[in-house]
């Protein structure tokens, strides 16, 4: 047996990993079915110009099982070839990603799912009225045993395609049915099957008496018990999706293969929770236009694909580097704008030849549209060379972390059924439930971690401070190569978490942490950290412009950075070789939308004495800057969230200017207008005259 088909395939940060070298994660859906055989020759060719290595192959299964355990691969219907498909791809030494559904959205026929199993209300989703929706209910053991029969048959079939000896080099699963959402608009499935899995989810994440059985809430919480009965539905989606996909993957078979995992809501509140995932696989983002048009969401957006797991959302990956699905026909530049801001290494098109209309017509055969389309996404890939994508080094001043470890906490409650034996006290229970606080119709409910995340990271975006994203548990190796990281506890931290954090300190790092002193475990034992500022007193509330803080900590020890009438609310202080600054208060609700100004100030206040300072900002404080770096290169994003266009001037140096990517020798300088269209994301080289 030669090295070549050995060698493990795996996703890394510059792509996919095969036979030795690293081929870009480029790749665009190919629907063979909606084509005729006699055109797929010259479609394939297409994707050489287009240096596009990778094919998307979806696989229907609602046009392959027609009938229950009649299968079709080409004998009647010769578009259905997919094996001559595959051949075809591996001929032309093109790579194939094998999506095999169960459930594919709107890429496919009835989404995939055939309809001798769309007319059986046993395994669909039921809506808040009764009624049985098109999408399986996740949960559903009779949709999930017809599913695994056919990812059986079909594994079966592909298994002599997986590379060398083929051209398969992925699998890609997505999520699949409703994740009830109580707040965010998504679908809420009623179906006997999710009712189950909810409420035996929630008799093991909390005691007997608090346990909220019964049905989602469809108007979202409107007080705390509500708060924790719409947070338990959230999880127990999440952990049904999860559940799932390792099923599914299982079924599939294919190990070889890394494995693909989507997290873009299609159906609307269908999100995965993709934790599948592992140190070879990767994940899908699919961001659209609407997304695209500021740096906080498309940073939001990676924290979704990427290290951090979203604020009281979908939970996010500790995999590889992410992969972007860009294909809802973003302007080419903005395209790639948006695959460096968020944090994206790799792309995958929608289809490179476009539906004149609806499904059953077929591809366009229209030569002009065709060139149209392939020229956009030339377009695109040009950009991306242009600007050295996969060399680019993103430019932060500091990492804010978030402390996961309650996400955990409450993980362990869903797949082992029952609290580990060492978090067994009570207090541990109490400590995986949600804060009592007065809710409103306006406000999303978000556990009090997230809270206080999402307060620093809209303050770090306002203030202009350039910063990146990870999740807790990050290793050590990753914390090293930062200078300056935020983390978010109450209290409370793992002793591995701990000293992690508190022996990176110690070797020179610096840490920004708060609202509370980290002074025990989660068992309730003491950590022992010889932490240099202590807690004088505390205070339920202090103002501070015109954000009321809360749970307000009175410190003591090391300088002051934030003073108020009642005392110091912020301090900084050496720790080892490092610094330590402690901020003892938690942001209200909605910090940002109270007092956004005041809120900058207070970040600003916190990290300027670490060295952190706003990256080239403009004299619109609307349109945000950023800077990436690429070897002796450097790269300026400006994005215009607004919906009209601005005239900016951007802080630049005298001795330097900006350019087009592509040199064309027009410079923008110091003091010169600069124009910004409206919901926009542009790039220009950054300069020295």
């Amino acid at each position: 047996m030669t090295d070549l088909e050995t060698a493990p395939l795996r996703i890394v940060a510059d792509g996919l990993e095969v036979a030795g070298g690293v081929v870009p994660l480029r790749a665009a859906r190919f629907p063979y079915w909606e084509l005729a055989p006699v055109h797929w020759a010259a479609a394939l060719e297409a994707l050489g110009g287009l240096r596009v290595p990778i094919v998307r192959v979806d696989v229907p299964w609602s046009l392959h099982e027609p009938a229950p355990a009649v299968f079709e691969w080409g004998d009647r219907r010769p578009e259905l070839a997919l094996e001559h498909l595959l051949e075809e791809l591996h001929a032309r030494n093109l790579l194939a990603i094998v999506s095999p559904g169960p459930w594919l959205g709107d890429a496919a026929p009835h989404c995939g799912l055939p309809q001798h199993l769309a007319a059986c209300a046993e395994l669909l989703a039921v809506d808040p009225q009764g009624r049985t929706v098109p999408f399986p209910a996740c949960a559903s053991e009779r949709f999930w045993s017809e599913a695994c029969a056919w990812l059986e048959v079909l594994s079966a079939r592909l298994e002599r395609f997986v590379y060398p000896r083929g051209p398969l080099v992925a699998r890609r699963f997505g999520a699949v049915g409703p994740v009830p959402s109580p707040w965010g608009g998504g679908l809420l499935d009623h179906s006997e099957s999710a009712l189950s899995f909810f409420s035996s989810f929630a008799r093991v994440k909390y005691p007997p008496a608090l346990a909220p059985i019964g049905r989602p809430p469809l108007d979202g919480p409107g007080d705390a018990a509500g708060l924790e009965h719409a947070i338990a539905w959230v999880e127990a989606g999440e952990a049904a999706q999860r559940a799932a996909v390792e099923r599914a993957a299982r079924a599939f078979g294919l190990e070889a293969l890394p494995l693909i995992l989507g997290v873009a809501d299609d159906p609307p509140g269908s999100g995965l929770d993709p934790r599948a995932a592992g140190s070879r696989d990767a994940a899908v983002l699919e961001i659209g236009s609407d997304q695209a048009g500021d740096f906080a969401e498309l940073r939001a957006a990676g924290m979704r694909a990427g290290d951090l797991e979203p604020l009281g959302g979908v939970a996010g990956l500790a995999t590889a580097e992410p992969l972007l699905a860009a294909g809802r026909w973003l302007e080419p530049c903005f395209a790639a704008s948006v695959a460096c801001m968020s944090g994206a290494r790799s792309l995958e098109v929608g289809p490179l030849w476009a539906r004149p209309g609806a499904l059953e017509t077929g591809l366009a055969q229209d030569g002009e549209l065709r060139g149209a389309v392939a020229e956009h996404w030339r377009g695109l890939f040009r950009s991306l060379d242009a600007i050295e994508h996969h060399a680019l080094v993103r430019r932060t001043d500091c990492l804010l972390l978030c402390n996961r470890e309650l996400a955990h906490l409450r993980e362990a409650c869903a797949a082992t059924g029952a609290l580990p034996a060492r978090l067994a006290p009570p207090r541990v229970q109490n400590a995986l439930r949600v804060a009592p606080r007065p809710l409103d119709g306006e406000d999303r409910p978000e556990l009090d971690a997230d809270v206080a995340t999402a307060a620093l990271f809209d303050g770090l975006c306002r203030a202009g401070i350039a910063f990146g994203l990870a999740d807790s548990s990050l290793s050590a190796d990753r914390l090293a190569r930062e200078r300056v990281a935020i983390a978010v506890t109450f209290g409370r931290l793992g002793r591995a978490l701990a000293g992690r954090l508190f022996e990176w300190v110690e070797g020179g790092g610096a840490l920004v942490i708060g609202p509370r002193l980290p002074v025990c475990d989660w068992l309730g034992d003491p950590l022992r950290i010889p932490l240099p500022i202590q807690v004088k007193e505390r205070r339920p509330r202090v103002r501070v412009g015109a954000l009321e803080l809360e749970e307000v900590d009175i410190l003591a020890g090391g300088e002051p950075l934030v003073e108020v009438r009642e005392g110091v609310i912020a301090a900084c202080a050496p720790f080892g070789a490092g610094r330590l600054v402690c901020f003892g208060f938690r942001p209200p609700w909605r910090a940002a939308e109270r007092d956004p100004d005041e809120l900058a100030r207070l970040v600003r206040q916190l990290c300027g004495p670490l060295g952190i300072a706003p990256c080239y900002p403009t004299s619109d404080p609307r349109v945000e800057t950023e800077l990436w770096e690429g070897g002796v290169r450097r790269f300026l994003f400006l994005a215009n969230p607004a919906h009209r266009e601005s005239s900016v001037t951007v802080a630049l140096r005298p001795d330097e200017a900006l350019r087009e990517v592509r040199g064309s020798g027009e410079y923008v300088r110091a003091g010169e207008p600069f124009r910004v269209p409206g919901r926009s994301v542009i790039l220009r080289e950054l300069v020295s005259l």
